[in-house]
């Protein structure tokens, strides 16, 4: 980076300090008047401005002043040529002051010293520019991650209340198919039970009233007939009962049976409808 000064003076001044500035190194550049070291500074960006007090357009704390406002022309250091340092100096937006009459040895010192804060002020200045950048892709980045995350919960939210649907659906199904199957098997048991049971039991009343007429005297055959029928009817009333049961089923309920074989309860009362 070229190390430019900016000497914003009258010409007596300018006499004194322009050699010393060019024996320290430094390229110069010398101006009149406020108006016009503000305008070139913004194309040139020097590191530092001398500034007298004595300028034909402004005092030298106005152009501190406006040269600080500028946020290009911030980190120029200013260095203002005055008799002495005075309350309002020390209050105003200068970084430094230097006397008139001050040796050379003394000017090139203020000149690296302004230099180097000049520098360190750039290097400052851009690290608080990628500073922001960074927290400006942060902050983007935050809004991204943001608005994923509530894509993927509203996306979660939706998968979940599908699969509750879907679960749901599945089962009335289920429980459909179950009761379809006990249909069908009820309608079979009766039709497969039923007809012969009736034809069983018909027939036992019939030979128990057959046997009542025949036998007059209670007898040892007659008790036997009497047992051995009412055996055969209890038999067929139980199955016929077992049969009405079977054919009520809507929810099976099982237990185990042997060699851990599920068969239904037929006994439990959940099982009737």
């Amino acid at each position: 980076m070229e190390k430019l000064v900016y000497l914003v003076s009258s010409e007596v001044v300018e006499e004194h300090f322009s050699k010393a500035i060019v024996d320290a190194g430094y390229k110069l550049q010398t101006v009149h008047d406020g108006n016009t070291a503000l305008h070139m500074a913004r194309m040139d960006l020097p590191c530092i401005l001398l500034i007298s007090d004595i300028l034909s357009d402004m005092t030298s704390l106005k152009l501190c002043q406006l040269i600080k406002k500028d946020t290009k022309l911030q980190s120029i250091w200013l260095i203002l040529i005055t008799q002495e340092c005075t309350h309002e100096i020390m209050q105003s937006d200068a970084d430094d002051w230097i006397n008139p009459t001050e040796s050379e040895l003394s000017l090139a010192w203020k000149l690296q010293l302004g230099e180097k804060m000049h520098f360190r002020a750039v290097h400052l200045n851009q690290l608080s520019k990628k500073v922001n950048t960074k927290e400006k892709n942060l902050s983007q980045s935050n809004l991204h991650l943001e608005r994923i995350t509530e894509d993927l919960v509203e996306m979660a939210a939706s998968m979940q209340a599908e699969l509750c649907h879907s679960a749901e659906e599945h089962a009335v199904e289920v429980k459909s198919a179950k009761r379809n199957v006990l249909s069908q098997a009820a309608a079979t048991l009766r039709h497969e039970i039923n007809n012969p049971l009736f034809v069983i039991t018909g027939t036992v009343q019939s030979l128990q009233l057959h046997v009542d007429r025949a036998i007059d005297e209670e007898t040892e055959l007659s008790r036997t007939v009497h047992r051995d029928v009412a055996r055969i009817m209890t038999g067929a009333r139980r199955i016929e009962s077992v049969v009405q049961a079977i054919s009520a089923m809507l929810d099976p309920i099982t237990t185990e049976y042997v060699n851990g074989e599920q068969i239904l309860d037929i006994h439990l009362k959940e099982n009737i409808a």
